[in-house]
């Protein structure tokens, strides 16, 4: 036996001395080693467990032999107890990897796997551990030769991520994301696959997909913009609308478009309530980029992260110029005249409450004309209707010019008319008009080439001092004005005995 110390050399004597200590058939080593001069590398045990290396130089002579220890190497305890414990840190961190991790050998059968494999795939490691790999892809791919030529090159080079879609326990498919890497072991060369649920991803990519559909095919002008207001997208109907392209206005704001008709107090207004409620909806006027003016109606909405913080807001508009236009003309003929243009008898009696509310409120009279065509059915009938029609619009215009733009002239029948003097000081000035009324229709009209003579007959009530009452005015308006026609026609009378009857 002999004891080796680290790092020291012994002679063979200084070996032989020491038998006893260390259980080694020197003898054969000696012969084997004899004639030659290499490295022997052996395995020596000693009474306790620990096991060691030693490298042996032996060195041989032509008279005999000498060898010495070279080096002594970690034990073989402390070695292993190092060796698993990196094994276990590996394992550890394969087991909480956030991919699958499946080792597929040469046959295609899995041999290996992490936890996260067991949990996605909804498999025990016994169910997975010895089965073909194949048998998780769904039908509905075509992929089975593909994929055989795929694991065979993963053992020359890595391949590149692809998509599968996968069978989880029960059935249902899974998409997700492949990558294979050749691994050798000690039954040779394997495959790892590297795993990824990708399932969520595709369908926030189909959903976006899907966003840009609608987006690209919405009538709708759509405006993306950041926090800070700053356009990041439009879509093409915004473009068609607006005549600015997506060039145009990308890393500009919304100020590009602003027409000036609304004020800086409606724009502050208006962000007022979309921070506040994260919504705002109303009409805005715009300029197109040949800076034509036109109307919107725009919606505003936040898009807000999980904190309730907007990241982006997104406008959609419609322009309703020709909408609005046609709304206003409606709402025009159902108040006004559609020969004449003035108000008809529904706008008459609205503006005739507002007039009376106004005088009251301000202790000041209110006088309603009543006028008719003296002499009318005349024209109508002998010169025909369109020249009746061109008279009617002549009178209209000539009415108009003898009252006041806060006061108002109505056609409230065929012939009729009436005029409602808003605020006037006293009867004489209700004379005044009537009388400029009289002299303008009594001018001669010009009817294809023919002189034509009409008069005028008025009839006059007065707020309050006839009524207080609408209706009451109306009708005291309407007899004065029998009673002008009564007096010879082409004239006015009050109803009550303000100033009597005057040619």
């Amino acid at each position: 036996m002999m004891r080796c110390h680290l790092n020291k050399r012994y002679h063979i004597g200084a070996i032989a001395a020491t038998m006893g200590l260390l259980y080694w058939p020197l003898e054969s080593l000696v012969h084997t080693y004899l004639f030659h001069e290499g490295t022997f590398l052996q395995q020596f045990f000693q009474p306790d467990p620990n096991e060691f290396w030693m490298r042996i130089i032996i060195i041989s002579l032509f008279l005999g032999f000498g060898f010495y220890v070279e080096k002594l190497f970690l034990k073989q305890q402390q070695l292993s107890r190092i060796i698993r414990q990196q094994k276990d840190e590996i394992q550890l961190t394969v087991d909480c990897a956030f991919d699958a991790l499946i080792c597929i050998n040469d046959s295609g059968q899995i041999i290996d796997c992490n936890n996260k494999t067991m949990s996605m795939l909804n498999y025990s490691r016994e169910e997975l551990i010895g089965s073909d790999f194949m048998t998780l892809l769904s039908t509905a791919q075509d992929v089975t030769a593909n994929f055989q030529e795929l694991l065979k090159r993963a053992g020359a080079d890595e391949v590149k991520a692809f998509e599968l879609i996968l069978l989880l326990k029960g059935g249902t498919e899974l998409v997700v994301e492949v990558g294979l890497s050749s691994i050798r072991r000690e039954e040779g060369v394997a495959v790892n696959a590297f795993i990824r649920d990708v399932s969520e991803r595709k369908r926030f990519e189909q959903r976006l997909h899907l966003a840009d559909k609608v987006m690209q095919g919405a009538l709708e002008g759509i405006i993306i913009t950041d926090k800070d207001n700053v356009i990041l997208a439009v879509n093409p109907s915004f473009s068609q609308t607006t005549g600015f392209s997506e060039q145009d206005v990308v890393g500009m704001t919304p100020r590009l478009f602003q027409s000036g008709r609304q004020d800086e107090q409606f724009y502050s207004e208006l962000w007022v309530k979309l921070l506040g409620t994260g919504k705002w909806q109303g009409e805005v006027w715009n300029k197109r980029k040949n800076g034509e003016l036109f109307l919107e109606w725009l919606n505003i909405s936040a898009v807000k992260d999980e904190e309730g913080n907007a990241t982006h807001y997104v406008a959609t508009f419609q322009d309703i110029t020709k909408q609005k236009e046609n709304e206003e003309r409606l709402i025009f003929l159902s108040h006004h005249d559609q020969l004449t243009g003035l108000p008809n008898r529904v706008l008459f009696f609205d503006r005739l409450h507002q007039s009376i509310a106004a005088a009251h409120r301000r202790s000041k009279l209110l006088a309603l004309l009543f006028v008719d065509l003296d002499g009318f059915k005349a024209v109508n009938d002998g010169l025909g209707h369109q020249a009746g029609d061109d008279v009617l619009k002549e009178v209209s215009s000539r009415l108009q010019h003898t009252v006041r733009a806060m006061d108002t002239i109505a056609r409230v029948g065929g012939d009729e008319f009436t005029g409602i003097l808003a605020e006037v000081g006293s009867p004489a000035d209700a004379v005044l008009v009537a009388e400029k009324i009289i002299a303008a229709v009594a001018s001669p009209f010009d009817v294809e080439e023919e002189l034509v003579h009409i008069g005028a007959s008025i009839g006059i009530s007065l707020y309050p001092l006839d009524s207080t009452d609408q209706e009451d005015l109306i009708q005291l308006a309407d007899t004065a004005m029998y009673k002008a026609k009564d007096a010879g026609r082409n004239c006015f009378c009050f109803h009550g005995d303000w100033l009597g009857a005057r040619d």
